[in-house]
């Protein structure tokens, strides 16, 4: 479990990467995850270019199977990051959706 100072921090720089828009370059569906993704599997990572030229890793969300194309525009949201249990803090994290 992390502490919730932790997660509060990294949750404040989460902030300011929302929103923004990119294209995949590439993408893979995960079928065996670490315990914490387990209720997830499969999922789908994604690495897109942003406008700003970064290049970042991060899971895909809210997509239909043939909505992950190369070259298909997604924005970055707030979602979930993982199971945790009755004690834990939830921690949310940047994922993306494709664009409409």
């Amino acid at each position: 479990m992390q502490s919730a100072v932790r997660v509060w921090r990294k949750q404040k720089k989460d902030k300011e990467r929302l929103g923004k828009k990119g294209v995949i370059l590439s993408w893979t569906e995960v079928f065996v995850s670490p315990l914490r993704f387990e209720t997830m599997t499969p999922y789908t990572i994604v690495l897109v270019e942003l406008e700003d030229q970064n290049r970042v890793y991060g899971q895909l969300v809210d997509f239909e199977k043939d909505q992950r194309t190369i070259g298909r525009e997604v924005v970055s949201v707030f979602r979930k990051m993982g199971a945790v249990g009755s004690e834990d803090v939830v921690e949310y994290g940047v994922k993306f959706k494709p664009h409409e």
